[in-house]
């Protein structure tokens, strides 16, 4: 999902969909708009907000790795290098939230680029025999965008709408 961060060409999902987002928001009939982001991880059925800055955030611990001389997969954590994270799932009054959730505003797929790999540091991720930096959690990187349209007719069209882009354990290709 996420690619290659330092080479365009190998970009994933999610950088080529902000930039196809960001595309179509500068087009001059866009008269203003606004896109949010949150990195959600999901790793033994604790919920890590990837982008946190509070106590119990990723800016508060420090990236580490480890090796597994038995062959086994070993698991670069930095879990139990802070207090859990603290993040619950509920109901809103527009469908699930997960609340607490950090949202960053971004302007430019450059923006969500400096996000991602600010996160990236804090995912979990395994050796395996197979591939060296495997990961070991569910993520789930999410685009709010709102925007106004300008109209052929002079009205103005309110827009609104959420990208969901999820990256299973283990599913690097």
């Amino acid at each position: 999902m996420e690619g290659d961060l330092s080479n365009p060409d190998s970009y994933g999902v999610i950088p080529r969909s902000a930039q196809s987002i960001f595309d179509v928001l500068n087009q001059p009939e866009y008269i203003s708009h606004s896109v949010v982001v949150s990195y959600l991880e999901i790793y033994n059925e604790e919920l890590c907000d990837l982008l946190s800055e509070d106590e119990f955030g990723p800016s508060q611990r420090s990236p580490r790795s480890s090796k597994s001389s038995s062959g086994s997969p070993s698991l670069s954590s930095t879990h139990s290098l802070s207090p859990p994270c603290r993040l619950e799932i509920m109901e809103g009054k527009d469908g699930v939230i997960c609340r607490g959730l950090t949202e960053k505003e971004v302007k430019s797929p450059s923006d969500v680029l400096e996000v991602m790999k600010a996160a990236q540091k804090f995912r979990k991720i395994g050796e395996t025999k197979m591939n060296k930096k495997s990961s070991r959690s569910h993520c789930v990187f999410t685009l709010k965008l709102t925007a106004k349209k300008q109209l052929n007719d002079g009205n103005v069209f309110d827009t609104r709408g959420k990208l969901h882009l999820v990256d299973l354990a283990g599913s690097e290709g």
